[in-house]
Parts: C-alpha cells; sequence; structure tokens
C-alpha cells in the first residue's frame, strides 16, 4: 500500500470534543434556576396556566412574560412540549399553590416573595 507521512496527526480525537457537545445539548434542554423567582421545582400549579398556555422558544422567554405580567405569580415549563399539544411548554399561572407532583418534565418557578417555596 501506498503510506505517506503528515506534519499533522490525521486523526481526530473525538474524545475531546464530544463531551463539549453533549454538555451543550444537555444544557440547551436542562431547565435552570432564573432570576426573580425560586425554583425549579418538580411541582405543579394545579389546572392549564390561568394566564396563559402558550409555547416559549425558550425558559428565559417564559420567565420573561411571567416577569413582566404583575397578575403572574408562577410559570411552569416544559423543555419537550410541542405547539401542536393542548398544553403548551410555557404556563403562565396567577397562582402559586402548588399541587405536590409534577406534571410531566414541567418545572415550576414563583416569583420571589409570592407563594410557598416549600409544600
Amino acid at each position: 500500500p501506498f503510506m505517506y507521512a503528515l506534519d499533522e496527526p490525521s486523526v481526530v480525537d473525538l474524545s475531546r470534543a464530544l463531551p463539549d457537545v453533549l454538555n451543550k445539548e444537555a444544557a440547551k434542554n436542562k431547565v435552570l434556576p432564573q432570576v426573580g423567582f425560586d425554583g425549579p421545582f418538580s411541582d405543579d400549579v394545579p389546572g392549564i396556566g390561568d394566564i396563559a398556555n402558550m409555547q416559549a422558544s425558550n425558559l428565559e422567554e417564559c420567565s420573561n412574560r411571567c416577569l413582566q405580567d404583575a397578575k403572574c405569580e408562577a410559570f411552569e415549563f416544559s423543555p419537550s412540549a410541542l405547539a401542536s399539544s393542548g398544553v403548551r411548554n410555557c404556563q403562565l399561572n396567577s397562582k402559586s399553590l402548588r399541587a405536590g407532583m409534577a406534571y410531566g418534565d414541567f418545572k415550576l418557578f414563583i416569583k420571589a416573595g409570592k407563594g410557598s417555596a416549600s409544600v
């Protein structure tokens, strides 16, 4: 076989690149704490959001929608709920009474100073 020498390695070491790619993907789907809110909690405000049942482009958009509405005491966000489903990924609530159990992969955030941070 024909072989030649390379000045640089011809093999890409994916063991370094792959964890970085996986970490970025995990971070994209992770539900992180939001400024101005207690949480996230694996809990639920019963029912569909009484202020809004909307599809947000990301967690920050959902959080900001709640912050901008004086009536909003809590919101729930799901990284997987689809716009085509009856329950969309961003639920804005005028109440913060917790059910004591989660709904799907939704995470509950309660505006700081509103409601109870524990069940």
